[in-house]
């Protein structure tokens, strides 16, 4: 199944790109960013959303290291990212997920390459009453803890795809809810706590 949307955490986006039908040798229905990240790139991709293809069933744009776009381009990209289009693909890289905002990567299918940002294996610890789930809270250091949610998020969404349910669907908007309170700048130890208290069975 191919996604509309697709992070990398990682730099290899050829297969991908391949199994569009697509090259990266001079090919009109594929628009890169890998050097520009102004207010230009952004014109530039909705613009080439626009347009018809040329000789491909499909168009792809191919962002680069798209942590280097500012929160206010991510903000700005969020609704194509989300629905570009029919027959319009997203590809997104990156070796730095802690600097993309979470809006974006829970609108994207996950692709966790070897030797880049590590996979938690298993998740959090799911907490059984509120004095487990300050002990888990306290455990894990105050500098840590985005990294910590953001794994947590990876791994929520790679389940949801494989164990589809309401549940999960509700602790990642959860999860999501804590990440945005930290890029809010609220204690990321409260944001933690309540990601942990809600989560509490």
């Amino acid at each position: 199944m191919t996604f509309p949307s697709t992070l990398i955490i990682g730099t290899d986006y050829i297969s991908l790109l391949e199994s569009l039908g697509h090259s990266a040798l001079q090919n009109p229905d594929l628009l890169i960013i890998d050097q520009d990240y102004s207010i230009e790139a952004i014109r530039k991709i909705n613009l080439f959303l626009q347009k018809l293809s040329y000789n491909h069933k499909n168009k792809v744009i191919l962002i680069k290291n798209i942590e280097n776009l500012d929160i206010l381009h991510q903000n700005t990209l969020l609704k194509n990212i989300e629905e570009p289009g029919q027959n319009n693909y997203f590809i997104l890289t990156t070796q730095n997920q802690s600097k993309i905002i979470p809006t974006i990567i829970s609108r994207c299918h996950l692709i966790i390459q070897k030797n880049t940002s590590p996979i938690i294996q298993n998740s959090l610890s799911v907490p059984t009453d509120i004095k487990s789930a300050l002990e888990i809270s306290s455990a894990i250091e105050k500098n840590n803890i985005k990294n910590t949610l953001l794994n947590e998020l990876n791994y929520l969404q790679q389940d949801l795809i494989k164990n589809p349910s309401t549940n999960l669907s509700q602790k990642i908007n959860t999860l999501l809810k804590s990440i945005e309170f930290i890029d809010s700048n609220l204690d990321p130890r409260l944001a933690l706590d309540y990601y942990l208290l809600k989560s509490t069975i």
